[in-house]
């Protein structure tokens, strides 16, 4: 019955209930998008402006090397030091460490099951406070 509804409400509908579901859909799917970028540039601007802070805060609790700390604060691709690539590590901490995300971001890197969830429940505390 549900595949039938559908094509009545497609020859029927009228353009004021059109309207109002592209609106639903742009507001949904601009929210999935801006707020990740939004709470990315909070946390980038107050708990990680710099380096040094994320080493001591994140990557030195994490157990993560130096050498390898630098390679995701400097990437080109997902830097954890740039507030809109730093979009993508909030994704994943707010989806969870068995997200597609965080698996993508976990093999980018090579980074082992704890030290992710190290790294992300660290974001998800700064996520949590804003």
């Amino acid at each position: 019955m549900g595949p039938l509804g559908a094509w009545y409400n497609m020859q029927h509908a009228t353009w004021p209930t059109l309207a109002l579901t592209a609106s639903a859909t742009l507001v949904t799917g601009l929210n999935d998008i801006l707020n990740p970028a939004f709470i990315a540039q909070v946390v980038n601007l107050v708990y990680i402006p710099t380096y040094d802070v994320a080493k001591a805060e994140v990557f030195d609790h994490s157990n993560v090397k130096a050498n390898l700390s630098s390679l995701i604060w400097n990437d080109t691709r997902y830097s954890f030091g740039d507030k809109f690539q730093l979009a993508f590590w909030v994704i994943a901490a707010l989806d969870g460490i068995d997200s597609d995300a965080s698996l993508m971001l976990r093999d980018y890197f090579l980074l082992d099951y704890t030290k992710m969830t190290s790294i992300l429940g660290q974001l998800v505390t700064y996520i949590d406070a804003i």
